[in-house]
């Protein structure tokens, strides 16, 4: 999750986030050597985890790159 979330900036800038978000993570996977699909699921996990701490701290909503991420990771 926090190497999808880094230089978000970045991510936005490219003008297509799901892509950038789908490259920054097929790389790290890929250099990695980790299973996809199953690093797909732990980082919607995290995201889960994130957002209920935000919750926890009074937002109201989910952020706008966590959800971007959530997206851009379901239906690996």
């Amino acid at each position: 999750m926090p190497a999808l979330h880094n230089r978000w900036d970045e991510v936005v800038a490219t003008g297509d986030v799901r892509r950038a978000v789908r490259r920054r993570f097929d790389l790290m996977t890929d250099v990695v050597g980790l299973d996809r699909a199953r690093a797909a699921r732990w980082t919607l996990g995290r995201v889960l985890q994130n957002s209920l701490w935000d919750v926890e701290d009074g937002e109201h909503a989910i952020r706008p790159e966590q959800a971007a991420i959530a997206r851009a990771l379901l239906d690996l």
